[in-house]
């Protein structure tokens, strides 16, 4: 056998091991998003590449360096959802980023590129308690709302200098 021979064969091996590997990334990024979309109270809630939600979300980016692209995106809404998500994730060894307020400027701050980003933008809310005095902050919002809501009860927390910090 030529030394030609040997390196065709070996080419051959590893274009055959990287197809595998591609496809199996593919099926990976397929079973976690499908898991995600059939999950008990998120539907609707799972955007995948080729959908509006999809570009909605990673079109407000603070910054587009740290807008990676993941296989889908999921916006809970709540607790459960969060809960569910985690669940499901976990449940299917599926790799994932979290987006909070989404105002980290560099790759992978606040997203994945392979796996799923959890998108905490539909859970923004503050509330104050006056009788306990205390504040509850969800995880998505930027802290200009979170000052705006507690100013009308003399109340501050410590958050970001620009109120565009999530």
């Amino acid at each position: 056998m030529k030394l030609s021979d040997v390196n065709l064969a070996l080419g051959a091996v590893t274009m055959a091991d990287a197809n595998a590997t591609l496809t199996t990334a593919e099926s990976i990024a397929t079973a976690c998003c499908s898991k995600l979309t059939q999950a008990s109270g998120l539907g609707g809630k799972v955007y995948l590449p080729d959908s509006a939600g999809y570009s909605a979300r990673m079109g407000s980016y603070w910054s587009a360096s740290a807008a990676l692209d993941p296989w889908c995106v999921v916006q809970p809404s709540s607790a459960e959802d969060v809960s569910v998500i985690i669940r499901t994730l976990a449940k299917n060894e599926c790799p994932f980023g979290v987006r909070g307020g989404g105002h980290g400027s560099f790759a992978g701050s606040n997203s994945v590129e392979d796996g799923v980003t959890i998108d905490f933008g539909n859970m923004n809310g503050t509330a104050y308690d006056p009788d306990t005095r205390l504040a509850s902050i969800q995880p998505g919002g930027h802290w200009q709302a979170v000052y705006d809501t507690l100013a009308p009860h003399g109340v501050v927390v410590t958050g970001g200098r620009a109120g565009t910090v999530g």
